[in-house]
C-alpha cells in the first residue's frame, strides 16, 4: 500500500441522521490528527505504522457507527483521553514523533482488549494490511479479501453472539499466522465464516 498519496478517510454515514454514536468523537478526532501526520511529509517508514494503526482505529468507529454500539462511551472516552493526551504533548514539546506510534497502539489497546466486536473489526483491517504486505496484489485476490471483510463487518452488530465472535477471531488469527495468500484459502476462510454466520 502506497502511503506516499494517503488520504484522511471521509466521515462515516449516520444512519437515520442519528447522532452521538459511541464512535462518532474518536473518529473525528482520528481522522484529524490523520491529515496532520500526512501533512508532516515525513519518510514512508517513519509514519506507516502510525497511519495503519490510524485507520484501524477509524474503521472500528465507523463499524460503530454504521452498525450501532460496537464500542462503548468508556471505551471511547479511553481511547480519546490518549489521543489528547498525545496532541497536547506534541504541542508543548512533552511529546516527540517517536511517542506517536506507541499511543496509538494503546488507543487500539482500550477499543479492543475487552471488546471481541472491536477486535474483530480491527482483525479484518489487518487481513487488508497484510494482503497488500504478502500477496502479489492480484485483482483476483482484492476481490476475495473484500469479500470475506465484508461478510465480516456486515455482521457484527451489538446483538452478536460474544462465543460467535470469539470464535471468527480465533480463526482469522489462525490464518493470519498461517500467511495462506491464495486464491483457494481465502475461498475456504470466506466459506467457514458464512457458515459461522448461518449456523447462528
Amino acid at each position: 500500500m502506497d502511503y506516499a498519496d494517503y488520504q484522511a478517510p471521509a466521515s462515516p454515514t449516520y444512519p437515520g441522521n442519528e447522532r452521538g454514536q459511541p464512535g462518532e468523537l474518536l473518529f473525528a478526532a482520528s481522522q484529524h490528527f490523520m491529515s496532520w501526520v500526512i501533512s508532516q511529509d515525513r519518510k514512508p517508514t517513519e509514519h506507516r505504522g502510525i497511519l495503519r494503526n490510524l485507520e484501524h482505529i477509524l474503521r472500528i468507529c465507523e463499524v460503530s457507527v454504521q452498525n450501532g454500539r460496537i464500542i462503548n462511551s468508556m471505551e471511547e472516552k479511553n481511547a480519546l483521553g490518549v489521543l489528547r493526551h498525545l496532541t497536547t504533548g506534541l504541542e508543548n514539546g512533552d511529546e516527540t514523533w517517536a511517542d506517536i506510534f506507541p499511543a496509538t497502539e494503546l488507543m487500539i489497546y482500550h477499543l479492543e482488549a475487552r471488546n471481541p466486536k472491536a477486535e474483530a473489526v480491527g482483525q479484518m483491517v489487518l487481513l487488508k494490511f497484510a494482503y497488500h504486505d504478502k500477496s502479489n496484489a492480484s485483482e483476483e485476490l482484492s476481490i476475495l479479501v473484500r469479500k470475506v471483510i465484508d461478510t465480516v463487518t456486515s455482521h457484527i452488530t451489538p446483538t452478536i453472539d460474544l462465543e460467535l465472535i470469539k470464535k471468527i477471531n480465533h480463526l482469522v488469527r489462525d490464518y493470519l499466522q498461517g500467511e495462506k495468500w491464495n486464491a483457494k484459502e481465502l475461498e475456504a476462510l470466506e466459506k467457514e465464516l458464512k457458515a459461522f454466520f448461518e449456523a447462528a
